[in-house]
């Protein structure tokens, strides 16, 4: 028996992502976003979610780029002190030790203990209710050689990534199945 109850927007599950920023100066910031998704495939276009006039979204807006970084549960603790602060008042690289690497393309730097790491600039912005949605051309990755499988191909499995649900972190690397399976 199904239940009606408030709307709510959240689908689940969506990775988190350490998203990388700097303002015009090139000093850097770090924001944690739980809400991030592929929009396209050809050209490859991701987007992220950042509420309202947040520091981040203002660096965002003002230079058009940004890193997206996906972490992996080793370093929640850092994931979770960059989603719990601003970047106005404290330097996240700095309180949390994480290792700034340098982009190929853009100036906002990535994160070296994140396996993945995609440079994007944005390719549109749009407000909805109390949000924007950014979406970011994908201009260059780098990912860790020890996720990716022998056709270069990201292994899942080897991953160790999570989302935010519900104010928990939960992992998403269990596969269950591949596509095509019920047809014998």
């Amino acid at each position: 028996m199904k239940k009606n109850i408030q709307p709510s927007n959240i689908i689940y599950p969506q990775p988190i992502a350490l998203v990388t920023c700097c303002d015009s100066d090139g000093n850097d910031n770090i924001i944690t976003i739980a809400w991030t998704s592929n929009a396209s495939r050809v050209p490859p276009i991701v987007m992220i979610s950042i509420g309202g006039e947040k520091y981040s979204y203002r660096l965002i807006n003002e230079t058009k780029e940004f890193g997206l970084n996906i972490p992996c549960s080793s370093i929640l603790e850092k994931v979770d002190f960059c989603g719990q602060n601003s970047g106005e008042q404290v330097d996240k690289f700095e309180k949390t030790c994480l290792t700034k690497i340098d982009s190929s393309v853009i100036k906002p730097k990535l994160i070296a203990e994140c396996p993945i790491n995609y440079e994007c600039r944005v390719a549109d912005i749009i407000k909805i209710g109390g949000g924007n949605i950014i979406f970011g051309e994908v201009v260059s990755c780098m990912m860790d050689e020890n996720i990716l499988d022998e056709n270069d191909a990201v292994s899942v499995e080897k991953l160790d990534t999570f989302a935010y649900i519900n104010k928990g972190y939960f992992a998403l690397e269990k596969c269950f199945a591949k596509r095509g399976f019920s047809a014998g």
